[in-house]
């Protein structure tokens, strides 16, 4: 029977089979779904956003630079769908602690389903070197699973900085797998995403975000995006964005309760469709912040 005929990619028993090779043939032509293997932030990259300027604890996959400036530990949470299929879905863990020396942080994503998936386990340090400059690399070990072959595993660095030229200016520039390292399946060496990512930021009131960006992958067209973020309440925020090539639409919400943030994003692809992204942060308290509510 022919792969392409109606009746054998909607028979139940060739799903699996069918989700494998469609997540692998997209993996080598979308930049899209090749980045998704590192879990897309609900505030970052589900909207179209490069995340080159991500300032909050999702930094952690999209720019560890980002995580330079924080002052509490955070522990956080996400899950990702694309295109509203389960086979195509991420989880996502990350524990960040910032220390005298650098931001630490550590986490984990896991992207596919039974038949195929991708884990991912990262290491990220992170460190203001300068009012205005910020640094952080991120180093990531992949696993790669796929039922009836053996399990591959993949080290990769990543690495970004963030400027601050003026108070109301930011930059941001981030690089993954800049050594171009490629998967060694036995006899067969495969492609793992090498991209770059810049933005550029305009803040004319506090909490309000005006922000420019451009992602490339290596072999693929560039995609030139705009995000914008506001506050509709001190404890409300609205997100929206767009990019290109090809043309995505996204819109998120983040709310913030208590020690809590909740973030979700939606992003609509012109012919794939909906894909969204949800996660919780928690702020724990420090243990200076505990002493100094103590007296001590």
């Amino acid at each position: 029977m022919c792969f392409n005929s109606p009746s054998y990619i909607h028979d139940p028993g060739n799903r699996p089979r069918v989700i494998v090779i469609i997540l692998i043939a997209l993996l080598h032509v979308s930049p899209i779904l090749s980045g998704a293997v590192t879990f897309k932030a609900p505030s970052g990259q589900i909207l179209g956003r490069t995340g080159a300027l991500n300032d909050d604890a999702w930094s952690f996959f999209t720019n560890p630079a980002g995580a330079a400036k924080m002052v509490v530990p955070v522990a956080g949470i996400g899950y990702q769908n694309d295109y509203l299929l389960n086979e195509l879905s991420s989880r996502s863990a990350l524990f960040v602690v910032p220390t005298s020396l650098c931001v630490g942080a550590t986490g984990f994503s896991h992207y596919g389903f039974r038949h195929f998936s991708i884990q991912n386990y990262s290491l990220m340090a992170a460190r203001e070197l300068a009012p205005w400059l910020n640094m952080g690399m991120r180093f990531n070990y992949h696993l790669r699973q796929q039922t009836g072959s053996k399990n591959f595993g993949l080290l990769t660095i990543d690495t970004g900085i963030q400027f601050f030229p003026d108070e109301k200016v930011s930059i941001g520039f981030f690089v993954s797998n800049p050594g171009q390292v490629k998967w060694d399946l036995d006899e067969i060496v495969e492609y793992h995403p090498t991209f770059v990512s810049s933005a550029i930021q305009y803040q004319p009131v506090p909490a309000l975000k005006f922000e420019l960006g451009v992602a490339k992958e290596m072999e693929l067209p560039a995609a030139i995006s705009f995000f914008m973020e506001g506050p509709l309440h001190p404890q409300f925020l609205m997100r929206g964005g767009a990019a290109t090539s090809p043309l995505r639409l996204g819109i998120g919400a983040g709310v913030i309760w208590q020690s809590l943030m909740f973030d979700i994003g939606l992003n609509h692809h012109s012919t794939l469709g909906l894909s969204s992204s949800f996660g919780i942060l928690f702020n724990l308290p420090s243990i200076k912040r505990r002493q100094s509510e103590a007296g001590i």
